[in-house]
C-alpha cells in the first residue's frame, strides 16, 4: 500500500491549519493534497424569503469569501501538489464524498475550531467522519514538530486487523518509526500487573477478573502478530485491561506515542475491543494524532495495489 492522495478539511482555524501542515511536512510529504472547505449555509426562514438574498446569492457570496482564503492557506503551506475545492453541505458528508471521488487514502481534520478541548467539542466533523464511509480519518491534535517516531496501534482478533496492520506497517516503514501493539482484554481485571517476559501490561482501572492464562495467551498472540508484520524486535506488545478507551490513552502516554491507529468496521459499528464510545474517548483525550481506519479502506488499499 502507498499513501498517495489525501483530502484535508480546512475550516480556517488554527488547529485545522496545523493538522494540514503536520500531515504535509511530517507524515506524507510526497502525497497529492486536496484542500477542501465545506460551507454549510443555514436555510432562509420562509418569512424572510423575498426580503433577503436568495440562496444562490448567499452561496455565491460565501464562495467569494472562502475561495481566496483557501488558496492563501494552500500557498502558505507551500505544497506543489495541492489543489483547492469548495463544497456546500454538511462537512463530514462532503469530505467523505470528496475522498471517494478523488480516491483519497484518508481525510485529515483538526480538532473542532479554536474551542478549548475542555468543551468536548472536537466532535461534530471529526467524530462524524470517524463513523462515515470515508476510507480512513486522521484527526490531528497535539502534533509534535517532527515525524512520528512511535506508533501505537490498537488491535483485536477481527478481519479489519489486517487492514489496520497494513496502514501501520506502511507508516512505520516509511518513517522509520517504532511500533507498540496494544490489545485490550474485555474481561474485568484486577489492579495488579500480570505481565509476562518480553511484554508489558497496562494497569487496569477496574477491579476483578482476568486470569494469568488469558493475559499470557493474549500477549503471545500479540507478540507473534507484531513479529510477523514488523520483524523481530520491531514491535513491543502491550496487553491492556479495563476500559478500552482509557487503556489506549494510558498506553499512548506511557510509551510516548506520536500517532495512534484504531480500526472501525461497518457504518457506525466499532470492532469489539474499540467499541461504543471508545473512539470518541480516544479522539477527545489523545495526546497525539489519531488515525481511524475503516473497512472501506480495504477497497482503497486494493485499488492502490493493482
Amino acid at each position: 500500500m502507498r499513501i498517495e492522495k489525501i483530502v484535508v478539511g480546512i475550516d480556517f482555524s488554527g488547529p485545522g491549519t496545523e493538522a494540514a501542515q503536520w500531515t504535509m511536512h511530517h507524515l506524507a510529504p510526497n502525497a497529492e493534497f486536496t484542500f477542501a472547505h465545506v460551507i454549510d449555509l443555514p436555510p432562509t426562514p420562509t418569512f424572510l424569503r423575498g426580503v433577503t438574498a436568495t440562496d444562490a446569492e448567499r452561496a455565491a457570496s460565501a464562495r467569494n469569501v472562502a475561495e481566496p482564503r483557501l488558496r492563501e492557506v494552500a500557498t502558505r503551506l507551500a505544497s506543489a501538489h495541492a489543489r483547492t475545492v469548495i463544497r456546500f453541505g454538511r462537512a463530514h458528508e462532503e469530505l467523505a464524498k470528496l475522498a471517494a471521488e478523488t480516491g483519497a487514502d484518508f481525510v485529515v481534520v483538526g480538532p473542532h475550531g479554536d474551542r478549548p478541548r475542555a468543551w468536548k467539542m472536537l466532535g461534530t466533523t471529526a467524530e462524524r467522519l470517524a463513523r462515515a464511509a470515508a476510507p480512513a480519518v486522521l484527526v490531528v491534535a497535539h502534533p509534535r514538530n517532527a515525524p512520528p517516531r512511535r506508533v501505537l496501534v490498537a488491535l483485536d482478533d477481527t478481519p479489519i486487523a489486517t487492514t489496520v496492520l497494513d496502514w501501520t506497517k506502511t507508516i512505520a516503514d516509511t518513517l522509520g518509526a517504532d511500533v507498540t501493539t496494544l490489545h485490550v482484554l474485555s474481561e474485568p481485571t484486577t489492579r495488579r500487573s500480570l505481565s509476562t517476559p518480553g511484554s508489558s501490561a497496562v494497569e487496569p482501572n477496574d477491579t476483578v477478573g482476568v486470569s494469568p492464562e488469558s493475559l499470557h495467551e493474549a500477549t503471545r498472540w500479540l507478540a507473534a502478530l507484531g513479529e510477523g508484520w514488523f520483524g523481530p524486535g520491531r514491535a513491543e506488545p502491550v496487553v491492556g485491561h479495563g476500559n478500552p478507551g482509557d487503556s489506549i490513552l494510558e498506553t499512548a502516554r506511557d510509551v510516548g506515542a506520536d500517532l495512534i491507529i484504531l480500526g472501525r468496521r461497518g457504518r457506525g459499528t466499532l470492532i469489539p475491543a474499540i467499541a461504543g464510545s471508545t473512539v470518541s474517548t480516544v479522539l477527545h483525550g489523545a495526546p497525539a494524532p489519531v488515525l481511524v481506519v475503516t473497512e472501506a479502506a480495504e477497497d482503497w488499499i486494493a485499488s492502490a495495489d493493482e
